[in-house]
């Protein structure tokens, strides 16, 4: 303890010490979604709700989605490299997650209606599987590329 500019201070050394700290009931935010039981969001179908019914229905799709996408993705070309499959799979995961959340805050802000945000980005997603699958299980034919004037007939 002393005053500013003045070399004469004094030390206190205390036993123990405390913080005293108001004694407040804790409560539970009742409106926040995400410790709702599902069967209450389909319930209360508020934009909030909905949202969160979205979220949760969408992980157990994603998941499946991702691993039919790791089929195609995990073919190597020997003349491309392993690396170019890894870096396409994580880009694609990327905008796969960001468009998942975007969708959902779209719902939670009634810009999106429900089944549409549920569907739209999942269905995406599977076409591009699809694409991947068809280029990976077509066999490349050489005489597709031939102009026609030259095809021995």
């Amino acid at each position: 303890d002393g005053l500013q500019g003045k070399p004469e201070y004094k030390l206190m050394e205390f036993e123990r010490y405390g913080v005293r700290l108001d004694q407040k009931e804790a409560k539970l935010d009742d409106e926040s979604s995400k410790i709702k039981d599902t069967l209450e969001l389909v319930v209360d179908p508020s934009s909030r709700n909905l949202a969160e019914l979205l979220w949760r229905l969408s992980l157990p799709v994603s998941a499946i989605l991702l691993a039919l996408l790791a089929i195609p993705i995990s073919a190597v070309n020997p003349r491309i490299g392993r690396s170019i499959n890894l870096i396409f799979a994580l880009l694609l995961y990327v905008i796969y997650n960001n468009l998942v959340s975007l969708a959902q805050g779209w719902v939670a802000q009634g810009k999106l209606q429900f089944p549409i945000g549920l569907v739209i980005v999942h269905l995406a997603l599977g076409v591009v599987i699809l694409i991947l699958f068809w280029r990976r299980l077509t066999l490349p034919r050489p005489w597709r590329w031939i102009p026609k004037f030259r095809r021995a007939k």
